[in-house]
């Protein structure tokens, strides 16, 4: 009878090797509490792009804001702006909890991200803004949702963090 060969070393249905632990780590018959362990669970942590996405989304993406908000005028352009934030905000902050709703979310902000692109591109034309300029900065901004999006889309690190991919 034919019986498939092991599964490769970074498959994401191959159980994890049980970590060597020193004598100061073996597992107790009563184990206390540790907030540590319980907050970061089993499995990889996130690390490389999907980190630097958590910290931008966390840190940047409001620290630029509250740097940016008194430059903005239009009432719509600041709402626009606070809610993308907080969107944003969640989506980073669900990412680096690793929550099951995680891909959900970041859908969520990078949809609003493209609906935003669009309504500040209108509001540049009806401003009376050159259309090169509206473009370049229009195309600056999908450039960076279709990176993010190909990014959760395909990569290994998102599938082996949070258990599959958008």
């Amino acid at each position: 009878a034919l019986r498939p060969g092991p599964r490769p070393r970074n498959h994401p249905l191959r159980p994890y090797p049980k970590p060597h632990l020193p004598v100061a780590m073996e597992p107790q018959d009563n184990p206390t509490y540790s907030p540590i362990i319980s907050w970061r669970g089993v499995g990889p942590h996130v690390e490389g792009w999907l980190l630097f996405y958590c910290i931008s989304r966390t840190i940047l993406s409001p620290s630029y804001l509250l740097l940016t908000i008194h430059n903005m005028h239009p009432l719509f352009l600041i709402l626009l702006n606070v809610t993308a934030t907080i969107v944003g905000l969640i989506a980073g902050a669900s990412v680096c909890r690793r929550s099951s709703t995680a891909l959900r979310i970041v859908a969520i902000d990078l949809v609003f991200r493209l609906i935003m692109l669009v309504a500040f591109a209108t509001w540049q034309l009806a401003s009376h803004r050159s259309l090169r300029s509206v473009l370049t900065v229009g195309a600056w901004a999908l450039a960076f949702v279709l990176a993010w999006f190909l990014y959760f889309r395909t990569s290994k690190r998102v599938l082996l963090t949070l258990g599959r991919n958008l």
